[in-house]
């Protein structure tokens, strides 16, 4: 008996352990191969949750972009284990990779948008976030003011 407890308590410590820990680190993984990029841009979003696509505004079309994402892949990138994926804010800077099928996506801190030639576009599909603070820092290193989201 005493055995069968200490089994059960080992289980049970283990998936506590297991539902507390609700993002592991890692790094952001691309809609497509890096090799596909024909263009990375500044954007801000404006999501409204009316219309299927948000509008994007250019800020800034990033001339060295292989630098930028060189960059971007050192952030920490956590991945929710609980939860469902999270689209882009309403109203965020945001980054916006373009492919070369015409496939591209939108992301900011903590969500992400994709849209998909021939398929289209899908406002909730990220099951990950940066760290805030560091991902808008990058940000401010290019478009030159702080864009974090009060």
């Amino acid at each position: 008996m005493k055995k069968i407890r200490i089994i059960f308590t080992f289980i049970y410590v283990c998936l506590c352990l297991i539902c507390l820990s609700s993002c592991w680190g890692s790094k952001y993984e691309f809609m497509h191969t890096r090799e596909e990029i024909v263009s990375v841009e500044i954007v801000e979003a404006d999501y409204d949750y009316t219309n299927s696509t948000p509008s994007q505004d250019t800020l800034l079309v990033i001339d060295d972009y292989n630098s930028f994402l060189d960059k971007l892949e050192s952030l920490n990138y956590d991945w929710r284990v609980i939860g469902g994926p999270v689209g882009i804010d309403s109203k965020c800077v945001a980054i916006k990779i373009l492919y070369q099928n015409g496939d591209y996506e939108v992301f900011n801190y903590a969500g992400r948008a994709e849209y998909e030639y021939g398929v289209g576009y899908d406002a909730y599909c990220d099951w990950g976030s940066f760290p805030k603070k560091e991902f808008y820092a990058l940000l401010e290193e290019y478009i030159g003011y702080d864009a974090t989201p009060r």
